[in-house]
């Protein structure tokens, strides 16, 4: 069942796919377990590589096109945290409300990029989102081909730990934010940012008509009705085949939001 959903989801975000990636899309589709083989493979060298030599893996991405994504002494603000943890709405929320252009560093999921800002002085937004929900987010959108969810499910928890195992250290000098603050009040998670750096960030004003503007930069990662039933058979896996790994995770999501307060 977890399989056949995983599939319509898929079907689901084909339809606006551009015509050149199709073919790419279909080839996949073919060999699905040659696929789930190689992106499990890329995840985990991704993550070990970028916990074991931050600085060398950071450094690395700037010939893959992710140049622009880096901090550096120009950033005004960097934003990080594990994948499906409103990355995304907080990148462009926060672009959105600025009246001036502003740099920001975002996106490489990576505790490098926090070392680095803090290390420059960047202000830093690190989003945690609890991990059941976080994980279960992230197979449903980037493990469409998956043959073997608890395999998938397990992988994305490592990944989880390591990224926070690698800024655990940051967690009282930056500001931490959880998912459900983000998605529920932008406007006071950059208040914050100005009462802890002493910025001047203009303020997002959480509206639903701002929420939709939003969501309209990044339609791939807006909440999908297709979605949801994978989230929730992987959500039902994470609570019985791999609990024993979910609550030693969970322990690191109960530190690090310990450092989130509204």
């Amino acid at each position: 069942a977890c399989i056949a959903r995983l599939r319509r989801s898929v079907l689901v975000r084909s339809e606006g796919a551009s015509p050149v990636r199709m073919p790419v899309r279909d080839l996949i589709e073919a060999r699905p377990r040659l696929y789930q083989f190689a992106s499990h493979l890329r995840k985990e060298v991704y993550s070990v590589a970028a916990m074991r030599w931050p600085t060398l893996w950071l450094f690395a991405r700037l010939p893959v096109g992710l140049a622009d994504n880096l901090v550096s002494a120009k950033t005004h603000l960097t934003i990080e945290g594990y994948a499906a943890s409103a990355n995304s709405f907080a990148t462009h929320a926060f672009m959105d409300s600025q009246p001036d252009e502003v740099v920001v560093a975002h996106h490489t999921h990576s505790p490098a990029q926090v070392a680095r800002a803090v290390k420059l002085g960047v202000p830093v937004l690190l989003l945690v989102r609890k991990p059941g929900d976080a994980v279960a987010s992230a197979v449903a959108r980037f493990h469409q081909h998956c043959r073997q969810p608890t395999k998938c499910a397990a992988l994305e928890l490592r990944s989880y730990r390591r990224f926070y195992a690698g800024v655990d250290r940051f967690a009282g000098s930056v500001l931490v934010a959880r998912f459900d603050e983000v998605v529920a009040d932008f406007g006071r998670i950059i208040e914050r940012l100005n009462e802890l750096y002493g910025t001047s960030f203009v303020r997002f004003e959480h509206t639903p008509e701002r929420v939709a503007a939003v969501f309209e930069h990044f339609l791939f990662a807006k909440p999908e009705e297709a979605r949801e039933g994978v989230k929730a058979d992987i959500q039902r896996l994470i609570d019985t085949d791999l609990r024993s790994k979910y609550v030693a995770t969970e322990g690191m999501y109960r530190a690090l939001s310990s450092h989130a307060s509204a």
